[in-house]
């Protein structure tokens, strides 16, 4: 292993749980009950976030992972981010995250 890989997620599935990991339980369900419409807009500040925490535009085993999770090769940064921001979102849902009760 180098300096990179050490230091920055490699996979989606590792870059999801970093995020998880440092989240708040208050974030975790805010995330989790988002609908699309909410997590597009969300990804319009988090993706930035996402993208500058993680070197995605010099990443590139994190940029090939989501290409290969997402099974297009042509995605960029941008898109890429999005795709960990929704494996965010799927995973918090699977593991039941308290709903918000109206």
């Amino acid at each position: 292993m180098n300096w990179f890989t050490d230091k920055f997620p490699a996979t989606v599935e590792q870059a999801v749980d970093t995020l998880i990991e440092d989240m708040s339980f208050k974030d975790k369900s805010w995330i989790a009950n988002m609908d699309d419409e909410k997590l597009r807009t969300f990804h319009a500040s988090y993706g930035i976030f996402i993208r500058n925490e993680f070197r995605l535009w010099g990443n590139d085993p994190l940029l090939q992972s989501c290409r290969k999770f997402a099974g297009n090769e042509e995605i960029e940064i941008d898109q890429a981010s999005y795709l960990i921001l929704k494996e965010i979102r799927c995973k918090l849902q699977a593991a039941n995250v308290l709903r918000v009760v109206k």
